[in-house]
């Protein structure tokens, strides 16, 4: 039997529907924040005594889509980093247990948050190139590429590609345009029913990209 539930709007489908009922958003009384975040940031808001929905375009970024060397979530995807905020070296774990292809959703968050925390990134997203061998740093994976700056997270030697698998400030910069879209769509969500962020009690976060998501690196 397949069910096939009811889409809500153009950019609002039914697995934001399907979100809102498998979630349980109805079994409690906290103001909750339903987010499906993918190419079209869909996300509600309620109780379940009322709810209110939009989508915002998020870009795939988080998809590991429009990223340089991003992928999706599947074997080969780099999922969470660690950067040594001493010497800058990373590690890494990968899905499925096997050489790296690229980076996706959850893996670019974590690095990033990692390389906000080590000094690499400031919190405009700029990379600290005088952290690279180049300028005299201490860092080689800290480099000009043909995207402008960007921090080397698995060298061609040990990757599955045969290249160096790197973040960009391009990179860096569409994650923050899609992070800035989510915000700007709950923004006018919540201010259209005058609420705010603060009185929001729980947020949940949709499908594998949620699942997988590592909630301190999402705060960072």
């Amino acid at each position: 039997t397949v069910d096939c539930l009811p889409g809500v709007a153009s950019y609002v489908g039914a697995d934001i529907t399907a979100g809102v009922v498998s979630s349980g958003m109805c079994d409690t009384q906290a103001l909750t924040l339903f987010l499906d975040i993918g190419t079209n940031g869909e996300m509600v808001l309620g109780d379940c005594s009322w709810l209110v929905t939009c989508a915002c375009s998020a870009g795939p970024a988080f998809e590991g889509a429009g990223v340089v060397h991003g992928m999706r979530a599947t074997t080969g995807a780099i999922e969470e980093v660690w950067v040594n905020p001493q010497t800058y070296e990373a590690t890494y774990q990968v899905i499925g247990g096997v050489a790296p292809r690229g980076l996706c959703g959850s893996g670019l968050i974590s690095l990033l948050a990692e390389l906000f925390t080590a000094g690499v990134v400031d919190k405009s997203g700029n990379i600290n190139l005088y952290l690279g061998a180049a300028e005299g740093g201490p860092s080689p994976r800290v480099r000009r590429g043909p995207h402008g700056p960007e921090y080397v997270v698995a060298w061609a030697a040990e990757s599955g590609t045969g290249g160096d698998i790197a973040i960009t400030a391009v990179d860096i910069d569409n994650l923050m345009r899609a992070k800035a879209a989510i915000y700007a769509g709950f923004s006018v969500l919540a201010r259209s029913v005058g609420l705010s962020l603060a009185e929001v009690e729980q947020v949940l976060i949709g499908g594998a990209f949620g699942q997988y998501l590592n909630v301190e690196n999402a705060i960072r």
